[in-house]
């Protein structure tokens, strides 16, 4: 045995054996099959990667959304060498792109990073690269929009050698946003179709998602090719305060809809500005699942009613 081999997390922590009857039945008898989850590195403050991963191992269905920053900190080939001894599955790499300026790069820069954030999330496993395309910025929409689809378009060939989907980050319902210049439904529709690569697709954040219920339909020509849904998660006692700045039963609505129109990709819990709100990875968890298992018992509901 080696020195890292001895030195790595159990396979399961001591403390599981009290944490797992709260939570495992519940969401694994409501939700077994019906949607992905994963928790995204940006909520953990303190955890270095060898505890998230352990943390993790209380839930085996659950996949880790990685920074790549926190990647570059703990060693890339250290990394993928405890993912895969560990059986972790990578939902996710944040982030790369930045085409249109809004982000500190040149488009020809960020081009160059996001091919090495491709090497990077094909090294780990990733299964989906998250991309920035850039914000409107001081050009055009038009012409920002020709430079994220120009910066989008290079990464596609190589991509489909590596078998990693790209999802284009929407930051629906901005009024301008430097991350993003696909503020709309429509604009995403769009965007897609003028690259028209399977592999590509959208990410989103959850607090965008409550305006399925009104206004255009876009939405539903959308949610096959939403890969990541990102659900910001803050501290707090679900009992006393509303969940995500919505009612349980709202999005439970939000996730039926989303299903129905065809959405089969990744629910991450994650961070806004990605401002960790927890130590560690154990208490983001568990209210996660606790999360998890409200929204459910309102699906249950929903779909009864």
């Amino acid at each position: 045995m080696t020195s890292s081999e001895s030195n790595s997390p159990p396979t399961m922590p001591w403390w599981s054996m009290f944490v797992r009857p709260l939570w495992f039945d519940a969401t694994t008898k409501l939700l077994a099959g019906d949607l992905p989850f994963a928790l995204h590195q940006s909520l953990v403050c303190g955890d270095n990667l060898p505890d998230q991963v352990a943390a993790l191992q209380t839930r085996p269905q659950w996949g880790l959304g990685v920074l790549r920053k926190r990647l570059w900190q703990f060693g890339l080939q250290r990394s993928a060498e405890l993912f895969s001894r560990r059986n972790i599955a990578v939902s996710s790499l944040s982030w790369a792109g930045g085409f249109t300026g809004t982000l500190g790069f040149g488009l020809c820069e960020a081009v160059d990073d996001a091919m090495n954030a491709l090497e990077e999330a094909d090294c780990i496993g990733a299964r989906t690269l998250i991309i920035a395309p850039g914000g409107q910025g001081t050009f055009t929409y038009r012409h920002a929009r020709r430079m994220a689809i120009d910066g989008v378009q290079r990464l596609i060939g190589p991509a489909a050698d590596r078998h990693i989907r790209l999802a284009v980050l929407a930051d629906i319902g901005l009024k301008s946003s430097q991350k993003s210049l696909l503020t709309s439904w429509e604009a995403a529709a769009e965007f897609l179709d003028d690259i028209g690569a399977p592999h590509l697709g959208l990410a989103a954040p959850l607090p965008t998602l409550k305006s399925l219920g009104s206004g255009s339909q876009c939405w539903e020509a959308c949610a096959a090719k939403l890969f990541i849904a990102t659900s910001p998660a803050e501290p707090g006692n679900s009992a006393s305060r509303p969940l995500l700045g919505n009612a349980p039963a709202e999005i439970a609505e939000v996730i039926t809809g989303l299903t129905a129109a065809g959405f089969r990709g990744t629910w991450e819990f994650a961070s806004p500005d990605y401002s960790a709100p927890w130590w560690n990875g154990r208490e983001a968890l568990l209210h996660c699942c606790s999360w998890v298992n409200t929204v459910s018992r309102q699906r249950g509901r929903v779909r009864a009613g």
